[in-house]
């Protein structure tokens, strides 16, 4: 079996290293050591890397994106890894692009690809067993929001996020599916965010979020209730 990357995976890769050198490193070197760079660097970054894939990743192309494969996200990610500035997943796009509904969609997806907003995923769970304390998010579902309460932590971006995908706790749910997903919107419904010193890097936002009994959209859940882990994106 033959394992050589192809011309076109070559020249992906080729072209998200010239974009951390290009895009990624000025911008990077715009924040003193150990500043953390802002809201407005980071869309700045993920703005330029759109060509690349970063953004748009596996997302078909009529939805606006960049119709990868996994195995060639992987290998943009893999390129990305000399960036100073941490690149990992950015999930939200995804999901909302694999499960979300026609105006969930139309309110987020494009400024998601555009780079527009910064998202991140808060989906962080205590281990089975462990003090579940100050860890887990519950939301009570009511006619018109879900009501969250509860914290998440070592959340990527948590303290400058546009938009972040929450997974909570649903009540009376079953123990194998009571895991909800939602659209939490800063602009519509902000959390609180406490920043979490790092070692190594520190350039971006590491946060715990806090969130007290704020009211979160029916309309903003994604896929149905209790099917969290089913719609990983």
């Amino acid at each position: 079996m033959d394992f050589a990357l192809s011309k076109k995976q070559q020249e992906l890769q080729e072209r998200a290293r010239e974009a951390v050198t290009r895009v990624v490193v000025p911008i990077a070197n715009e924040a003193k050591p150990g500043q953390q760079l802002t809201r407005e660097q980071v869309s700045r970054i993920y703005k330029g890397l759109v060509p690349t894939g970063y953004v748009g990743s596996t997302i078909s192309p009529d939805q606006g994106g960049a119709g990868l494969s996994f195995l060639d996200y992987g290998l943009l990610l893999e390129a990305l890894g000399s960036s100073p500035v941490l690149l990992g997943e950015v999930v939200p796009p995804r999901l909302i692009a694999r499960v979300g509904t026609p105006d969930q969609k139309k309110r987020w997806l494009a400024r998601l690809l555009a780079g527009e907003l910064v998202s991140t995923a808060a989906i962080t769970e205590p281990q089975a067993g462990s003090d579940t304390r100050g860890f887990t998010c519950e939301g009570v579902p009511g006619p018109t929001s879900y009501k969250v309460t509860g914290k998440k932590k070592w959340i990527k971006f948590g303290g400058i996020a546009d938009l972040i995908t929450l997974m909570v706790v649903e009540p009376g749910l079953p123990a194998k599916a009571r895991h909800t997903r939602l659209v939490v919107d800063r602009s519509e419904t902000p959390w609180i965010s406490r920043e979490i010193p790092s070692v190594g890097i520190r350039n971006i936002s590491f946060a715990e979020l806090e969130f007290r009994g704020v009211e979160v959209p029916i309309e903003n859940r994604i896929s149905k209730p209790g099917e969290a882990l089913q719609a990983f994106g």
